[in-house]
């Protein structure tokens, strides 16, 4: 026999897909007063997240083998569509679109020179939800116009696969700027009871001044995560969650205000050679730490550079042994690992 997973394009009561078992033609015929024997399987999340199966439509708590009618069989005709033949199906019930932003802040005082802040969307809803129709703001108060940068310092689906941008926006309360996150439409889709995992962004100014907390509405006491209203998530450009801050009248509102994050590139991966060439981008006038260890964790070398160029070579020397090593490239309020490959 064959098995498949397949998601319902009409969500119903209980259930946003189905795993279908179909039978081979060379598994011959089910007899009269015959059964088909034990038939055993398991279902993981790609990620080994754990399964609730309280609310799922077919679930029964049983130790014994027992009649189930929420388990439908169908049989199909030669050529024909499959019908019906035991059990109820689960009624069809309305699609509904409920991500929602779980946040908390990783920050010791509420006056320092950074935000960081750990977010999760989770999806409540009953139907998926396609990552490039949705976008999250964190709204607070710069504390002046300089420039802005930031860091997606770890990203469940991927640093790379997280995008970000500021927006100065004088008519809100509490909130002159917001800081907009993206995933990239390749990642596919959020579907219902999952979430993003964790995306730790920094946020800090470019003259490293200290930021007010304390008056900026996305922000929430250092505690473990939790439901944050105060940061906003927005469906294909509609308000699907959380609560804007008040406008301020004769407020202005300002232009985008686009930052590229800082990136690690090796230059050729695999390594030709016994050093590995390294490409820093977008960290200009910060200090860098280089790290670099093997495949264990032991340490080969370390070096510091007090202020990177805009565009940074490095030249990190791997001797002879092949196999594969992990550079970790570091700022004050973010880090970045790349794998390095010596065949």
């Amino acid at each position: 026999m064959k098995t498949k997973y397949v998601a319902l394009e009409q969500p119903r009561r209980g259930a946003t897909g189905y795993v279908e078992y179909r039978f081979e033609a060379s598994a011959g015929n089910l007899t009269a007063n015959g059964n088909s024997g034990p038939i055993q399987s398991r279902l993981v999340s790609c990620d080994w997240a754990n399964l609730s199966e309280t609310d799922d439509y077919s679930y029964r708590a049983s130790a014994q083998y027992a009649l189930s009618d929420r388990i439908t069989l169908y049989r199909t005709a030669p050529g024909g569509v499959p019908q019906l033949v035991w059990g109820t199906e689960p009624d069809v019930v309305a699609p509904v679109t409920k991500p929602k932003a779980y946040a908390r802040s990783t920050n010791v005082s509420l006056r320092g020179r950074v935000i960081g802040t750990q977010l999760q969307i989770v999806n409540e809803g009953n139907v998926p939800v396609a990552y490039g129709d949705l976008s999250v703001r964190y709204r607070f108060t710069a504390e002046g116009t300089q420039n802005l940068n930031y860091w997606i310092s770890y990203a469940k689906l991927g640093n790379a696969n997280v995008m970000g941008k500021f927006v100065r926006n004088f008519a809100r309360s509490k909130a002159d700027t917001y800081f907009e996150l993206k995933v990239k439409p390749t990642v596919g889709v959020l579907y219902p009871s999952s979430s993003t995992g964790n995306i730790q962004y920094w946020i800090a100014k470019a003259d490293w001044s200290a930021f007010n907390e304390d008056n900026d509405h996305s922000y929430q006491p250092a505690a473990a995560l939790d439901t944050n209203g105060h940061v906003t998530i927005y469906h294909k450009g509609q308000l699907v969650f959380g609560t804007e801050p008040a406008a301020v009248a004769g407020g202005r509102l300002a232009t985008s205000e686009r930052i590229t994050p800082w990136q690690v590139t090796p230059l050729g991966n695999p390594v030709v050679g016994d050093y590995a060439e390294v490409e820093v981008r977008g960290a200009e006038g910060f200090p860098l730490q280089l790290r670099l260890t093997d495949s264990k964790g032991s340490q080969l070398l370390e070096r510091s550079t007090e202020k990177a160029a805009a565009v940074a070579a490095y030249s990190l020397p791997l001797g002879k042994t092949p196999g594969i090593y992990f550079l970790r490239v570091s700022t004050p309020t973010g880090a970045i690992t790349v794998k390095v490959v010596k065949p």
